[in-house]
């Protein structure tokens, strides 16, 4: 899950493309958190 819970605290007003631009940097940041915390296996 990308971003926090749908609460009143956690809103923000964003134009379209602002919205657009701030959803795929928030997407980046969750895969590089995943790949970091991830287990990698050695061969």
């Amino acid at each position: 899950m990308v971003g926090g819970k749908d609460v009143y605290i956690n809103l923000q007003l964003l134009h379209g493309h602002c919205h657009d631009t701030k959803t795929r940097e928030d997407k980046k940041r969750y895969e590089r958190e995943l790949l970091t915390k991830s287990d990698w296996v050695q061969v």
